[in-house]
């Protein structure tokens, strides 16, 4: 199994400036399902951010697939990032582009396909998550649930290697939850040798849907296992 994901010596400032020391050393690596949970939004929020390279540690290190990614230009960082699928919880899409059109864009940006066939990848996608809507609607109406079935889709469109997820379940029915998170489980299962799937979940919440091959915590602002 090869390493995807590793901290080493680090920690962050949340957003009240508070540090936090998310892990000394720790690493992820193909193959593996990780459930994290945690009390805390905005630390579970950081450890996403440092992974995505949209929030800098102020200690330490976050390697991605073996690069300090604080090291990279814009560009290396970009390219690693399509390697990557992220899923936040707020479920933010572009609100000028239709449904179909967000799930495509990383597709027609970032792929040799064309633009009819980075259209039609995206019905595919977006019928394996189960949306039923318009798809030539704009997402902003779509309410919080519809919205990641929509996020989903678009986190899957490159085929990554990595897929991080922040708080799937918050705003949906348990079957909603159910049929997302067996959709990417069986994902990550259909290429397990080189795949990483981690979910970060309210403390509390049951991540049995998962069968994680590792469950950690995020305990006053360190991440345990």
């Amino acid at each position: 199994m090869a390493v995807l994901v590793e901290f080493k010596k680090l920690s962050c400032l949340n957003d009240d400036g508070v540090s936090i020391a998310l892990s000394a050393n720790c690493s992820f690596s193909s193959g593996q399902r990780v459930v994290i949970s945690s009390s805390n939004d905005n630390a579970a929020n950081s450890f996403i951010g440092l992974i995505a390279g949209i929030k800098s540690p102020a200690a330490g290190s976050v390697n991605l697939f073996g690069e300090d990614i604080s090291t990279l230009g814009l560009d290396t960082l970009a390219g690693l990032r399509t390697r990557v699928g992220f899923l936040f919880h707020d479920a933010v899409l572009v609100s000028n582009l239709k449904v179909i059109e967000n799930v495509a864009l990383p597709i027609i940006y970032h792929s040799e396909l064309t633009y009819d066939e980075g259209i039609e990848r995206a019905q595919k996608l977006l019928d394996l998550t189960g949306y039923r809507g318009e798809v030539w609607a704009l997402p902003d109406p779509l309410p919080l649930h519809v919205r990641k079935k929509v996020c989903v889709a678009r986190a899957l469109a490159l085929a990554p290697q990595v897929v991080v997820c922040e708080n799937l379940a918050s705003g949906l029915a348990r079957e909603e939850v159910m049929q997302l998170t067996e959709l990417l489980v069986e994902y990550q299962s259909r290429r397990a040798k080189d795949r990483l799937l981690i979910l970060t979940v309210e403390a509390g919440t049951d991540g049995v849907l998962v069968k994680p091959d590792r469950q950690m915590r995020i305990e006053g602002n360190r991440l345990v296992e």
